[in-house]
């Protein structure tokens, strides 16, 4: 998508509603001007944009490292029958127990940017 240069050059009002940055006013050619409602249409579409890529990457990011946890912390632990049989009842509940919280993650309330990962067992 093509940015016009006069959203481009936008200032962005500090107080956010809802997590979209509302403008107000635009600088063309030194300036200053009230954004008209195409303008302001424009903007929010772009600013919706933005927010929903950065909440698809957060959600990307979140659950890549609760992938990497599995495979490589849980993993070489409760897939080596010599390890898991070595562990006793309480640790392999430990481990259980470890296993499912990372995959309950994601239905974490504030899930992905405020995530509460489980203290892997010892």
């Amino acid at each position: 998508m093509v940015v016009p240069d006069h959203i481009s050059h936008a200032r962005l009002d500090p107080s956010l509603e809802e997590g979209l940055a509302e403008v107000k006013m635009i600088n063309e050619d030194g300036v200053c001007r009230e954004m008209t409602a195409d303008e302001l249409a424009e903007q929010a579409m772009l600013d919706a944009e933005f927010f929903a890529r950065k909440a698809t990457i957060a959600l990307s990011m979140a659950r890549d490292l609760r992938d990497i946890k599995l495979s490589r912390e849980v993993d070489p632990v409760v897939t080596n029958p010599l390890r898991w049989n070595a562990l006793t009842s309480e640790k392999q509940a430990e481990w259980q127990a470890y296993r499912i919280l990372l995959l309950d993650t994601p239905q974490q309330d504030g899930f992905p940017e405020d995530i509460t990962w489980p203290t892997k067992p010892e």
